[in-house]
């Protein structure tokens, strides 16, 4: 049994100035969808989060490589998909930026922000074909970041 929503999709060279684009439109919809103030700004963070790793880590900025979004509107939640064409990279590898010896760089903190400020995060595919993430936010949760 498939279920019934509404799907908005994305798609755009990997260059960095998309990336305010994206983020915009997101932006928008999250108003659209009701969101709270506090929750659209948290998950804005987050999808500029991610719509960075895609460009500049997963597609190295090479214009002639995509980075694909699909916003899925569901009636209780936002999933928010993103999928660059990278060759993928191994999780287990990323540090961990609470960690002591790491507190104090100035990079390595996407991931953990897209996890902390929604409400679900997971890594569908990564591999030779590139990285697919999930993101969802559900309409109803106030939603405070997660420390």
């Amino acid at each position: 049994m498939s279920e019934n929503y509404n799907q908005i999709k994305l798609q755009f060279g990997s260059q960095t100035n998309y990336i305010d684009v994206a983020q915009s439109l997101g932006e928008k919809l999250f108003e659209i969808l009701s969101f709270n103030g506090d929750a659209i700004y948290w998950m804005s963070i987050a999808l500029r989060e991610a719509l960075n790793n895609a460009v500049k880590h997963g597609n190295k900025q090479n214009p002639l490589k995509s980075v694909f979004v699909n916003f899925n509107i569901h009636p209780d939640k936002l999933q928010i998909l993103i999928r660059d064409e990278g060759k993928g990279f191994d999780l287990s590898e990323i540090p961990d930026p609470t960690e002591k010896e790491n507190i104090m760089k100035s990079c390595g903190r996407g991931l953990f922000f897209i996890k902390s400020f929604m409400d679900e995060f997971e890594i569908l595919e990564c591999g030779k074909k590139g990285t697919l993430l999930s993101m969802v936010k559900y309409k109803s949760n106030k939603h405070i970041p997660r420390r």
